[in-house]
């Protein structure tokens, strides 16, 4: 009697055990995590640009939304050295999915066979690297830099346009990061189209880092050799309100067309309610995109090859509905 007991005991001490592995297996199927805890790993390229460090921000506030994950960030100081070396590093401490917003695209082909090799997946953000297509473990994340060159250009003729009464004027460019694939479409496709008008000339190009300083320095020195200058098209608003504030200096603050690509600071919608500044796009970051594309990827699941974010244009029409001095975007609507 007592045997019998003692089977039935283990029978059924043994179905105990089997009913919570079966549930184990369909929670960790119908949630499709299986780990406690998830490491991100994301390079940044740079952390001084406000831009850049609000990204760092909106990425840490998304993925805290999840228990389970949590997300390391590296700068790479706009160093493809340093970039490359901070994602051998991230891999070295064992993430589970990388994010990378590269300095450059080209110098950093051999990133996506290093990663690859590490059977992890990666999301590309705001720039891509030359082939990413082609591997399975990629995915981009981006608004498109090219639209923007191209939105710019066409705003550009119109403000020109609205000045002479015809497409002709003289113009200005100062640029992002050499080598930088947002400079390069941005400049390709702005130049694309003002190559349609015959009278609209582009009188100097100039690179700079993305930087204030630069834009001021740069805009004093382009505008000292062509005094003629119509208006000036920045591929971001960091060198854009540089050239504002050199605008100012030179006592021609409003006389001269300042048209931005991106990212729309408050301070670039301030410019353009005074009229020193004509027309930016907003950038957005994208974070939600970035960690729920994430979140599909290390669940198993299909995710986007590719997600192309919105942008919005702000100009003297829209400016005041969207300009908030204790925001440091324009990002919502008043």
């Amino acid at each position: 009697m007592y045997r019998k007991k003692e089977n039935l005991r283990n029978i059924s001490l043994f179905v105990t055990f089997i009913f919570i592995i079966v549930c184990l297996i369909i929670s960790t199927t119908i949630c499709g995590f299986s780990k406690e805890k998830y490491l991100i790993g994301f390079s940044n390229l740079e952390f001084c640009h406000s831009w850049r460090s609000g990204l760092n921000e909106a990425l840490t506030n998304e993925v805290n939304k999840y228990q389970d994950m949590e997300i390391v960030i590296t700068d790479a100081q706009t160093s493809v050295d340093k970039q490359i070396a901070d994602i051998e590093d991230l891999i070295t401490k064992g993430v589970d999915l990388l994010i990378v917003s590269p300095v450059k695209g080209e110098p950093l082909r051999g990133i996506l066979d290093t990663v690859k090799d590490a059977g992890l997946p990666m999301i590309l953000f705001d720039r891509y690297i030359p082939g990413w297509e082609n591997y399975d473990n990629v995915h981009f994340i981006h608004t498109s830099n090219y639209d923007l060159g191209l939105v710019s250009a066409f705003y550009s003729v119109k403000l020109l346009i609205d000045k002479y009464g015809e497409p002709k004027g003289k113009i200005v460019q100062i640029e992002g990061l050499a080598g930088s694939t947002p400079a390069i479409l941005r400049k390709e496709a702005f130049e694309k189209i003002i190559s349609y008008f015959p009278d609209i000339e582009i009188v100097a190009s100039q690179p700079t880092n993305w930087s204030r300083k630069e834009g001021i320095d740069v805009t004093e020195n382009l505008m000292l050799a062509h005094p003629d200058t119509d208006l000036i098209y920045n591929h971001c608003d960091t060198s854009g309100v540089g050239t504002v504030i050199a605008l100012e200096n030179m006592g021609l603050a409003g006389d001269v067309f300042v048209v931005c690509a991106s990212d729309a600071f408050q301070e670039s919608i301030k410019y353009i309610l005074e009229g020193k500044m004509h027309m930016v796009n907003f950038y957005g970051w994208g974070a939600r995109e970035i960690i729920n594309s994430a979140r599909k990827v290390l669940a198993g699941e299909e995710a986007p090859k590719e997600i192309l974010l919105p942008t919005k244009t702000f100009t003297a029409g829209n400016a005041e509905d969207y300009y908030n001095p204790n925001e440091v975007f324009a990002t919502t609507k008043k």
